[in-house]
């Protein structure tokens, strides 16, 4: 009796039964959000611009250069010199009688342009708002290429996402700039860099 008592109570447990529900959870997806920097079309992404080639003492002139962020990540935009390029581009007459003593043509690092251009990069949220920053020079004052730091970070605003703002460029050639400038020509090689903005 003991043992079929034992059989009976081990049956038993076996017969437990119990309610079960079941949901799917859907739309689990994780993507990563972009950064997209764009600074204008192909042929409009000069900081100076096209028509400052002739350019003469008391001249002022520039252009703006709309920078965007397409992504869906808020960012800091920063802005450096990577590159300043003087070329004499031969030497006239009125250059020699000047002082020009170092000629080539077209003379990589022997020009004298920068020496003396003088240089002005402000931003704006907007054209008719006041600049936010200055990467070269002040509100009320040009920085002399050749004396703007080359290979380092200028300056950095906040870029939202889906937000840009306008970037001024505005050059001068000064009063006192001597013949030993004529034909010359400096280029400029800048680089935008956006960054992911890092909450603390």
């Amino acid at each position: 009796m003991a043992g079929l008592g034992a059989a009976g109570s081990g049956a038993g447990a076996g017969t437990y039964a119990v309610f079960r529900d079941a949901e799917t959870s859907s739309g689990n997806t994780v993507r990563a959000g972009t950064l997209d920097l764009d600074i204008g079309s192909n042929d409009e992404r000069a900081l100076i611009g096209p028509d400052a080639t002739s350019v003469e003492p008391e001249e002022t002139g520039g252009r703006e250069l709309l920078v965007s962020n397409e992504g869906s990540i808020p960012g800091e935009l920063a802005f450096g010199i990577d590159d300043v390029r003087d070329l004499e581009n031969g030497r006239e007459k009125p250059e020699l009688e000047a002082g020009d003593e170092t000629g080539g043509d077209p003379g990589r690092g022997a020009g004298e342009l920068s020496s003396v251009l003088e240089l002005r990069i402000a931003v704006r949220r907007d054209s008719d708002e006041p600049p936010v920053a200055h990467f070269v020079g002040g509100a009320d004052e040009f920085a002399t290429v050749a004396d703007v730091p080359v290979g380092e970070e200028l300056g950095r605003v906040a870029l939202p996402a889906g937000g840009d703002v306008v970037v001024e460029t505005t050059y001068r050639l000064p009063t006192d700039a001597s013949n030993r400038v004529r034909t010359d020509r400096v280029e400029v090689t800048a680089t935008f860099e956006l960054t992911q903005t890092v909450s603390d």
